[in-house]
């Protein structure tokens, strides 16, 4: 598929940058731009990249619209009422929101006038059809001198109308708009009744006589009109009929007519020169002919030549979904909520359906397995420290530089009449880089069976961390933790505040099991309860260590990954990191993303969208657009994966964890169409891992059997019994030196990755 489209996130950060306000900007296959203002979300189609100018002039144009215009007053709103035709409204209060934005954001002038140049220059007005601009009635010189100013040769006829020009500049509200355009409207119809010759089919005429005293011609420049002096009065003659236009209110309409209008002979008159210096009254009703030529030629070829600017013939078919920032902000538990919950629901009190003394006697047998566990990890961690500070002086040395100090070297001082190295040297060394660790377990309930190793494996990790000084978070996503009955959480959720193609997150937490931050005593003690909770969930301790937040309920990682991108940012921050290193340790596919179709949206598209969830689909999130299939396809979780990568500059690892080792197997050769499917049965086989680089948006991508996940290492006299025979202490030997062996390649291939 072509990329025609420009840079959709800068186009919504532009957007809101305008507008001053959060306001929600979604982008979608839509025919032209719209506003929903009790929602305050501007839709805008997606455009074709016609280079910056342009597209700065079509967003500032559409957020002033969102600004200033009510919702009667939108192209594709306003119908012929209030006594003007569309067009007269159109260019009026395009002119007026065009001022107002431009005044509030002085740098979109020159944008605009050079998108307008290069437009015109493309007959977006239609110009190649007129053979003389000044033939062109009142309201289409207006349009054309108020958008390209000094880039036309456009003049005004008489003070009337350079009055109509100026006071468009000066129209505050809509209804100012409306009242302008009604006497541009009546002028023009009495112009037409006045003149002696009928106009061209193809282009109306202004050809009668006028006074060459009432002729003035427009000789200023384009500043002269940008900002008109407030204080400009009617002319003399017509304050009377102006004044009196404007006080007229508009309301209900029934055609081209306000509700008290009587006839169209209450819009303004205006008393016009002829050849003969009689005043001639305005027409009571234009015949259907006239009506042709009173229509704005240059404001109905601009609206038919602007829907080449979008992409609609380029994403026929092509639904654009928009993943915005999660508004629910509160949706970390931090470690220390965790633990005094955790805590209160395994308290004596809460535990009235289960023998304590019993329970006390469970956990007290299983201390010294605790015990056991905590050493072997410990030395797995600093197997991992060791590597990882070989790794890191490597680094170091590689990028050293030897400098001369200037100092004499007195041992090369007899050398001095050969050669010139008789100075001391030293090395400098490389500073080596800050590093950080964020990792995500998915507290899903397909983990039931893997979730214990996981909790394990997380824990060598965290030992790791804390014996090299790496700042390091853990967090546990899951969905219906804290919030299920809490009503203004819910309402950040409430699918009906969502916008058109607007993606709506699921409801989750991340429950923080480990951090950096935590004292020497707070990690023993969460460690242990960690400990714990990895055996109740593998059977061997009573399951009351699962409370309630430690339940697993869906699995909300697409969500995760969109709000990772925020806490990995501030993490690097509040720790100067320079190379973060994200990890997602989970056994399958994301949830898939809700989304909000709207019959707004849907008036707005150029076909019908019955199957839209079936549909080839665009998803933009974070500055970027992917192509993801359709919203439902496992691309979409590569797709954010690569954008949190580019975002956060981490190093992304994915730990795919599965019961069964053909499993593992089964996921990874998923990226390879089953090519490469030997080499990781005899990978798993050897090292208890497959270990893929560059798949599935991951960095490094680790597939895992539960059983093989655990780093302990038996005892060599746990291995045998007493009085076993040779060939015995033999196989216990070399089961042992090969546990060791699979667990420094695993242990090895991770320290590589984030080293």
């Amino acid at each position: 598929m072509q990329k025609p489209i420009v840079n959709l996130d800068r186009q919504s950060t532009l957007a809101r940058l305008l507008a001053q306000e959060n306001i929600n900007v979604i982008h979608g296959n839509y025919r032209t731009a719209w506003f929903n203002p009790e929602q305050r979300t501007l839709a805008l189609p997606v455009w074709k990249d016609r280079g910056k100018s342009v597209y700065d002039l079509l967003t500032g144009h559409e957020v002033g619209h969102a600004l200033y215009t009510p919702a009667k007053g939108w192209h594709d709103a306003v119908d012929d009422i209030l006594g003007a035709p569309k067009a007269y409204l159109n260019v009026l209060e395009d002119v007026r929101i065009e001022r107002k934005v431009q005044d509030k954001y002085p740098g979109l002038r020159h944008q605009f006038k050079k998108a307008y140049k290069q437009l015109a220059e493309e007959d977006f007005f239609g110009l190649s059809k007129v053979d003389d601009i000044q033939a062109l009635i009142v309201i289409d010189r207006i349009n054309l001198k108020s958008k390209l100013g000094e880039f036309v040769d456009c003049e005004f006829s008489n003070t009337i109308e350079k009055d109509f020009f100026d006071r468009s500049f000066k129209t505050e509200t809509f209804d100012d708009v409306v009242a302008l355009a009604k006497e541009v409207y009546a002028y023009q119809k009495s112009l037409m009744k006045n003149s002696k010759k009928t106009p061209a089919p193809n282009i109306p005429t202004l050809d009668m006589p006028m006074d060459p005293k009432d002729i003035e011609q427009d000789m200023s420049s384009p500043d002269d009109y940008e900002k008109p002096d407030q204080n400009t009065e009617p002319p003399k003659g017509e304050e009377s009929e102006v004044k009196e236009s404007k006080e007229e209110s508009p309301e209900e309409v029934d055609g081209n007519q306000t509700q008290g209008e009587s006839k169209p002979d209450d819009a303004p008159q205006y008393e016009l020169p002829t050849s003969e210096g009689i005043s001639t009254p305005a027409p009571k009703q234009a015949d259907d002919k006239d009506e042709e030529f009173l229509d704005s030629v240059t404001d109905k070829a601009f609206r038919k030549m602007e829907e080449s600017l979008t992409a609609s013939d380029e994403l026929k078919g092509i639904m654009v979904y928009t993943l915005n920032d999660l508004r629910d902000k509160n949706i970390i538990i931090d470690y220390k909520a965790y633990y005094t919950q955790w805590k209160k629901d395994i308290s004596a009190e809460k535990l009235s359906d289960y023998n304590v003394e019993k329970i006390q006697e469970t956990v007290a047998a299983n201390r010294d397995k605790y015990l056991k566990f905590k050493t072997e990890t410990e030395l797995a961690g600093a197997y991992m420290a060791k590597e990882f500070e070989l790794r890191k002086a490597a680094y170091q040395y590689s990028r050293s530089s030897v400098h001369k100090t200037g100092l004499l070297n007195t041992n090369k001082l007899h050398a001095y009449k050969t050669s010139e190295d008789i100075f001391l040297k030293s090395t400098r060394l490389a500073n080596y880089k800050n590093h950080g660790m964020m990792m995500f377990i998915d507290f899903s309930g397909s983990m039931q069976d893997n979730i214990g190793a996981t909790i394990r494996q997380v824990l060598n990790l965290t030992t790791f961390c804390r014996m090299v000084n790496i700042p390091f978070e853990v967090y546990a996503f899951t969905t219906k933790v804290k919030y299920d009955n809490d009503d203004e959480h819910n309402s950040e959720y409430d699918w009906r505040s969502f916008s058109d193609c607007e993606i709506i997150p699921q409801k989750f937490n991340l429950l923080n099991l480990m951090s950096s931050r935590m004292s020497r005593k707070e990690h023993q003690e969460g460690m242990n309860m960690l400990w714990n909770l990895s055996q109740a969930w593998d059977g061997s301790v009573v399951n009351y260590y699962i409370t309630a937040w430690n339940h697993l309920h869906s699995t909300p990682l697409n969500t995760c990954i969109q709000y990772a991108n925020e806490i990995v940012l501030k993490f690097k921050a509040k720790h100067s990191i320079e190379k973060m290193t994200t990890m997602f340790l989970t056994d399958g596919e994301s949830d898939s993303f809700q989304v909000r179709v709207t019959e707004e949206g849907d008036v707005h598209r150029p076909e019908s969208n019955s199957s839209w969830r079936y549909r080839k689909s665009i998803l933009r999130a974070n500055g970027e657009s992917f192509d993801v299939g359709h919203i439902n396809s496992s691309k979409v979780t590569e797709c954010l994966l690569q954008n949190l990568k580019k975002n956060t500059n981490s190093n992304v690892l994915g730990f795919f964890i599965s019961q069964y080792r053909n499993q593992a197997v089964s996921k990874v050769c998923a990226a390879t169409n089953y090519a490469k499917k030997d080499k990781y049965v005899e990978q798993i086989n050897k090292s208890r891992a497959i270990i893929e680089d560059k798949i599935f948006g991951y960095d490094r991508y680790f597939g895992l059997c539960a059983k093989y996940m655990d780093v302990t290492e038996d005892e060599f006299g746990e291995l045998v019994e007493d009085g076993a025979s040779k060939n015995k202490l033999k196989t216990a030997f070399s089961k042992m030196t090969k546990q060791k062996r699979v667990n420094r390649i695993f242990l090895n291939a991770f320290v590589d990755s984030i080293a």
